[in-house]
């Protein structure tokens, strides 16, 4: 906005400037209209304007470099001043002007102020030169002289000064540019035809005073000669001129690029410097010194070859050499430096030659990336370093792994071992302690396999609290095993984090690789199978890999694969072991029990299966099936025998950790017409401890709903008496283990006793599994126990077989399972 209004101010200015010439230029005019002697004006005046009418505006010397031009007329101009006087030049000089102007403008302004110009700075001048000699028509009448010579070079040099001066103050207007630029660099130069016009002028007129007006007509040549001439030497000049202006521009352009290149030297972001070729600086930039920390005068002043890094030296030299020699256009590459603190950068550096007269220089462009290294150096060591323990991860002990497999192939005698290890209840450190105890125990534990395993192993963290080991040397059996209780021994040590001491065991999983082995995969499935079973021993056991276990886990996976589809053709079924009432022999009730007829296999029993069924989770669907077939059976029985028979049902963990078993109970109940306290569900003591508050709100409902409760397998796992009384239980299961052993070991039977009388002083019945002998069934009667089930009494029935001994016993009362307690309270589900 501000330099649109600049321009209109000029704009005007510039008219301005024109219209008060214009009316000054018509001042003269009319002045010299009204002064002159017309009565002594003749033919020789005549001739003379003519020649200048019609000569002179049409021959004119242009100037195209101020855009005006210097007309022949003028010649005759001076010839009228000295002849005729100045005020008859005046007039015409601007009527020469203005017709000479419709050459180069249609505007009459401007015409009218060239008029003006040329009309005002002839009166000026003359007056100039009139001060100082006086009448120059009267000193031309008295022919040449010295006083004619000095008035007119008087007149010719005010003339110049005035004309020029208000041409380029028109032209500084227009252009915005200085006036004294303006004048010296267009028109200073021109005053050489004002001397030369003024001089063929003075020469004429001195000719017509001695040999009469004749003599005008052998000047006209001269002035043919003369302008043709000077318009050649002017298109000479011009050339020079439009030459001198391409130097200058050229050399313009040359320190417009030499300042942009010393810009972007100087303020480029990489370092940039010049160096000879024996490695010593010439010139540096600001980003140069501050890489490297110095001042200028301390990196000049030393070679590049002082700051390399020891290692890259002979590297760098030879390939600067090639550079020099032009055997190679330039290097590119990283480098190490050293700063002023003899701290170690990395660079990316590239050098070439500078290609100046010898090509003994070159340009250096250094920049530092040593964050970028570091960076790269910090992905290189996460990609294959485990950032807490510092051990190799997954994918570093892969690479060794694939790497020990392609030797191994290669060289029949080139075995090596795969050991995994895992932390036995690490989960309950976490849980106990923090993860923050946690994360330093899997840091201690990390440091004690390193020092476990030879320097030639590879140690690595493989998830959160599983470690693998790779050995590719002395791989004897006896050796590796001495090894791992080495390791196990050294893991189970106390470790004392925070404070506080935390103990810890191992498993341990074991795999020698043999022909057998086609992939990493292959060796760490077989030790991965090796450490699930040593885990599946108990805490801190070791299982070296055999073909056996391949075999085995091949026919699990089928059994898996086949157990899913068991449900849908029918191949799961339920027996029936009853359970008696030891006081009179009568059926207390059944305990269904599932098995599994394979059409291949035959009949698989449940302690194969069901842990296959409670891994891949089919446990829940099986779980549903044996509830619903034996509420089911329940109906049928009671319509067969118009009697209830209790029914005792096995429950799994991961049915009961479920809300959705509350509804199954409920559907299955109410779909065969069976009553609450017919069924018991019966629980594992694991369950119960290890989500006791979330367990114990589940089975309140149970409890009110009416269902009956045991505790399987009572005294084998973690039963605690600060919680037992806390469980809505209606009876405790002795385990066969210690019924079978009650008549021969001491222990065994204090056991029961205990138990017995446990359940007694809490209100619950009991009932022993595993009855097979008479003794076993006369002592459990002598220490009160309430019921049992075993051998002694019947093997697990099939449904028909079931219903024969149920008919076997029908003179026999029936005791339904007693002390449930039938108080109803709101369902929870």
């Amino acid at each position: 906005m501000g330099s649109q209004k600049k321009a209109v101010h000029d704009k005007h200015a510039t008219r301005v400037f024109h219209w008060a010439f214009c009316l000054v230029g018509i001042s003269v005019v009319v002045y010299s209209a009204i002064r002159i002697p017309y009565t002594e004006l003749g033919i020789e005046f005549m001739l003379i304007a003519g020649l200048a009418l019609v000569v002179g505006s049409r021959v004119a010397i242009d100037f195209s470099k101020s855009k005006s031009n210097l007309s022949v007329g003028d010649i005759f101009v001076y010839l009228i001043v000295l002849l005729h006087g100045v005020e008859s030049a005046c007039i015409v000089a601007a009527i020469d002007a203005y017709v000479t102007s419709t050459r180069f403008t249609k505007s009459t302004v401007l015409r009218t102020f060239n008029a003006g110009i040329l009309a005002f700075s002839i009166f000026a001048s003359y007056k100039i030169a009139y001060l100082f000699f006086g009448s120059l028509t009267e000193l031309a009448a008295k022919g040449f002289s010295m006083a004619l010579f000095g008035a007119m070079l008087t007149m010719i040099i005010a003339h110049y000064c005035i004309n020029t001066s208000i041409v380029a103050a028109s032209t500084s207007l227009r252009t915005e540019q200085p006036f004294f630029e303006t004048w010296r660099n267009n028109y200073i130069w021109v005053f050489m035809p004002f001397l030369a016009t003024g001089s063929v002028a003075l020469i004429t007129a001195n000719a017509i005073q001695t040999s009469g007006y004749f003599s005008l007509l052998m000047i006209l040549p001269i002035i043919g000669i003369i302008y043709f001439s000077y318009v050649a030497q002017q298109q000479k000049l011009t050339v020079v001129h439009e030459q001198t202006q391409q130097i200058e521009r050229h050399l313009a352009e040359m320190k417009a690029s030499e300042e942009r290149f010393r810009s972007a030297f100087s303020n480029a972001p990489i370092g940039i410097g010049i160096i000879s070729k024996q490695g010593s600086w010439g010139d540096a930039n600001e980003t140069l010194f501050n890489i490297f920390g110095f001042t200028g005068e301390d990196t000049v002043s030393k070679s590049i070859y002082e700051l390399l890094h020891p290692e890259d030296v002979a590297e760098f030299h030879r390939t600067i050499a090639e550079v020099i020699r032009g055997s190679r256009k330039s290097f590119q590459g990283e480098l190490r430096f050293f700063d002023k603190n003899r701290k170690e950068i990395w660079t990316q550096t590239s050098i070439s030659r500078l290609n100046d007269d010898d090509n003994s220089k070159l340009i250096c462009q250094i920049q530092d990336i040593t964050a970028r290294h570091e960076a790269e150096k910090k992905l290189r060591y996460d990609a294959f370093y485990d950032s807490l323990t510092e051990l190799a991860n997954r994918g570093a002990f892969m690479e060794s792994l694939n790497k020990a497999i392609a030797r191994s192939s290669e060289d029949e005698d080139s075995k090596f071992v795969v050991i995994f290890v895992d932390l036995d209840k690490f989960k309950l450190v976490n849980d106990t302690s923090g993860h923050t105890a946690g994360d330093q125990l899997l840091v201690s534990v990390a440091r004690r396999l390193k020092k476990c395993v030879p320097e030639h192993g590879t140690v690595a963290r493989f998830g959160s609290d599983e470690f693998l080991i790779l050995l590719d040397q002395d791989i004897e059996q006896a050796n590796v095993a001495r090894l791992v209780e080495e390791i196990q021994r050294q893991v189970s040590l106390v470790y004392k984090i925070d404070g506080q001491e935390i103990s810890i065991t191992a498993s341990t999983g074991v795999v020698i690789f043999n022909d057998s082995h086609n992939s990493a995969e292959d060796v760490l499935r077989d030790a991965d199978m090796a450490l699930h079973i040593a885990k599946s021993k108990g805490r801190s056991h070791s299982v070296f890999f055999d073909d056996e276990m391949r075999t085995s886990a091949n026919n699990q996976m089928r059994l898996e694969k086949d157990l899913e589809l068991a449900l849908e053709r029918e191949q799961l079924f339920l027996t029936y072991q009853p359970i008696m009432s030891l006081s009179d022999d009568s059926i207390a009730g059944f305990e269904a029990l599932i098995r599994w007829s394979h059409p291949e296999l035959g009949l698989i029993p449940p302690s194969e299966f069901i842990p296959i069924a409670e891994e891949n989770g089919t446990i829940i669907s099986i779980g549903k099936f044996v509830l619903d077939e034996a509420c089911r059976q329940l109906s049928l029985w009671r319509d067969q025998f118009d009697r209830e028979i209790s029914m005792s049902i096995n429950v799994s963990a991961k049915q009961l950790l479920k809300r959705q078993l509350l509804i199954e109970v409920l559907e299955a109940l109410d779909k065969h017409k069976v009553e609450p306290n017919q069924i018991r569900l019966e629980l594992t003591e694991s369950v119960v401890v290890e989500n006791s508050e979330f367990v114990i709100s589940i089975l309140k409902q149970f409890r009110a709903m009416g269902v009956g409760l045991s505790m399987d397998d009572f005294g084998t796992g973690f039963s605690s008496l600060s919680y037992l009384h806390k469980l809505p239980l209606n009876y405790l299961k002795i385990d066969r283990s210690f019924v079978s052993n009650m008549t021969s070991e001491s222990e065994s039977l204090e056991i029961v006793k205990t138990i017995v009388l446990l359940t007694q002083n809490l209100n619950l019945e009991v009932v022993a599994e595993g009855i097979e002998t008479a003794e076993q069934l006369e002592a459990l009667r002598g220490l009160g126990c309430q019921n049992g089930q075993g051998y002694f009494f019947s093997k697990p029935l099939e449904v028909e077989d079931a219903t024969d001994f149920i008919k076997e016993l029908a003179e026999s009362p029936i005791i339904p399972l007693t002390n449930l307690d039938n108080e109803k309270s709101e369902i929870l589900i």
